[in-house]
């Protein structure tokens, strides 16, 4: 959408769902292909995983009920996400990102 560093095409698989201590849900996805890891200081090391939260109250990421949802995008600060429950100040935003139903659908969305 309007993130650059966001706006390759990705498959995204759930892990599995987590939230924030505020309750808000989320789920942590694994991605490919990942993000270069340079830009975040990470040396060779890639970004294989997000934290996925969606920007609208009351939808989903975890069992959306319409496509796309306008989510954004995190990174875990330490090298993996160990609880299902998130700190906020444990997690990087990245980036605004969109989930689609499928991968066709993301290729042809004009949005």
């Amino acid at each position: 959408m309007d993130s650059k560093r966001l706006s390759e095409v990705r498959e995204c698989k759930l892990i599995c769902p987590m939230q924030f201590e505020s309750g808000k849900n989320c789920g942590l996805f694994e991605i490919a292909p990942p993000i270069i890891g340079q830009e975040f200081g990470l040396g060779g090391i890639d970004i294989d995983e997000l934290l996925i939260i969606p920007r609208h109250e009351g939808e989903s990421v975890l069992s959306p009920d319409k496509f796309p949802v306008f989510c954004y995008a995190a990174r875990s600060l330490r090298n993996k996400f160990e609880e299902r429950v998130v700190r906020s100040e444990e997690v990087q935003n990245i980036g605004r990102c969109e989930l689609y139903s499928s991968r066709e659908d993301a290729e042809n969305s004009s949005l």
